[in-house]
């Protein structure tokens, strides 16, 4: 079927392309060409603030209509956007936050309705967090700090204080939530960007843990539910939960109740494709029920293979669109109700800096530093960033201070910090197609030798709180989260008692 029919243009308003950012600078066309094929939502990765606006504001010129701009902002809009502001993960604010005090709860809806201001101020819409997924094993690649915590109910009261904030903010026009990775990924073993996690868990254990947040997500009114890429046998032996009408229809449907959008996780992923390829994925979960399809490989290859079978899916497309076509009348065009930039930025980095020292745990030991000799940076991901706020932190307080960089570590020999006070500072992201959330075995190895050797060692983990594992013999242990020059000032200034 042509690509120019009427039925290729309403199917591919039900499917999500990829908007890399700088491709909005360098060719804006090939957007304004996708939206005059019909293309009317699309996922954000990596833009500027203002160049995403002014982009969102012109393809929306060109569709004559509302468009649904997705982003991954689980970290707040700077996650993804140059000129946003960043927020703490979800473990990090778990930690600072008191569920049981109402000025702590206020706090948390306000920050979240400030993302929501702060996302539409950029062109953003529908934000694809909270995360709602339990951290239920520490082998697991892919969740981690993105998680709450593993205790089913304090994930499912910050799940749904999250959507209530998102969703019930002070802008004129609506910010849509999406609850993620339906049924749950924090028991996977396997990051689904690479190969399709087995879940192996009862349907008991499941109704009575992991999917408690979901359900809490539906109840706050969440507007979007996303599939993970999961194969649970409890659910379905045969297909992916993304792709399985006992999943979406049965269990999620039918048997919870839920009327909002559902959209597959990314297409591109392994977890999804690897057994019948891309376009047979993408048409299964369209027709099994997910009213949006998500970054497929090629979108257009995606449109083509639904429009071939139209005549199967009409019906399943008048039910998807229904639900699209609300989403549209809820946010609007992407300039409704953006307030300016300058409150929100002030008023989030103000609830931010007093989040973070708050969010600090000490796992073991004192949290002080009396004649500091070295400072040890093991950066998994070598970010030039980590280990800068440190260096410059201690050295105000130890000037002879010496520091092992990334770049030196690997030439360390840790017989060199014998008899002396060892600062180590461990850093490892989350994030898709790594495989692993831990240090590489090197470092590991690394780390248990200078921690043997040291006269006193103070281990800190600006990720996932597995990564101390190696370092259980250390004086001190402390829980910081999350990389940021944020966390590492709150750390300097808890070591050497400035707070």
């Amino acid at each position: 079927m042509s690509r120019t029919s009427d039925r290729f243009r309403r199917m591919a308003g039900l499917v999500v392309p990829r908007m890399q950012g700088e491709k909005l600078e360098t060719d804006l066309g090939e957007f304004r060409r996708m939206v005059r094929d019909g293309f009317r939502a699309f996922i954000v990765f990596g833009a500027r603030l203002q160049t995403l606006r002014e982009g969102i504001r012109e393809l929306e010129r060109e569709a004559g209509a509302p468009l649904l701009v997705l982003s991954d902002l689980e970290q707040g809009v700077g996650q993804q956007v140059e000129g946003g502001t960043l927020v703490p993960s979800a473990m990090s604010l778990a930690h600072a936050i008191d569920r049981r005090s109402a000025a702590d709860h206020d706090l948390f809806r306000h920050l979240f309705s400030l993302l929501a201001c702060e996302a539409r101020m950029a062109g953003v819409n529908v934000v694809l967090a909270p995360v709602a997924d339990l951290h239920v094993n520490d082998r697991n690649p892919i969740i981690c700090t993105r998680a709450y915590g593993s205790d089913p109910e304090e994930v499912a009261w910050f799940t749904e204080a999250q959507v209530r904030g998102l969703q019930e903010n002070p802008v004129e026009r609506a910010v849509l939530a999406c609850a993620k990775h339906f049924p749950g990924h924090g028991r996977t073993e396997v990051d689904s960007h690479l190969h399709l996690p087995r879940i192996h868990e009862s349907l008991d254990v499941l109704t009575r843990f992991d999917l408690l947040p979901f359900r809490a997500a539906a109840r706050a009114g969440c507007r979007m539910i996303m599939l993970g890429h999961l194969l649970v046998p409890c659910l379905d032996p045969d297909r992916p939960t993304s792709r399985s009408g006992r999943v979406i229809r049965d269990l999620l449907r039918n048997e919870m109740g839920y009327e909002g959008l559902i959209i597959t996780d990314a297409m591109n992923m392994a977890g999804a494709i690897e057994d019948v390829g891309a376009e047979t994925a993408c048409l299964q979960s369209f027709q099994e029920g997910c009213d949006l399809i998500l970054h497929p490989p090629d979108p257009y290859q995606a449109v083509d293979i639904l429009t071939a079978h139209w005549t199967l899916l009409e019906p399943r497309f008048d039910e998807s669109w229904k639900r699209v076509q609300k989403a549209f009348d809820r946010v609007g065009p992407c300039t409704a109700g953006a307030p300016g930039a300058e409150y929100i930025t002030e008023e989030m980095t103000r609830l931010v800096n007093g989040l973070v020292p708050r969010s600090l745990r000490v796992e073991k030991g004192q949290a002080s530093v009396s004649g500091m000799d070295a400072l040890v940076v093991l950066d998994e991901d070598l970010a030039p960033s980590n280990g800068r706020e440190l260096e410059t932190g201690f050295r105000r307080a130890y000037p002879h201070l010496a520091v092992y960089a990334p770049a030196s570590v690997d030439v360390l020999d840790a017989e060199a910090l014998c008899n002396r006070e060892v600062v180590v500072a461990l850093f490892s992201r989350i994030s898709g197609w790594k495989g692993r959330s831990g240090l590489s075995l090197w470092r590991e190895a690394l780390l248990e030798r200078i921690v043997r050797t040291a006269r006193r060692s103070v281990v800190i983990s600006f990720g996932c709180p597995t990564l101390l594992l190696p370092a259980r013999e250390a004086d001190t242990l402390i829980q910081a989260w999350w990389a940021s020059p944020l966390a590492e000032r709150a750390v300097v200034q808890r070591l050497c008692g400035k707070s």
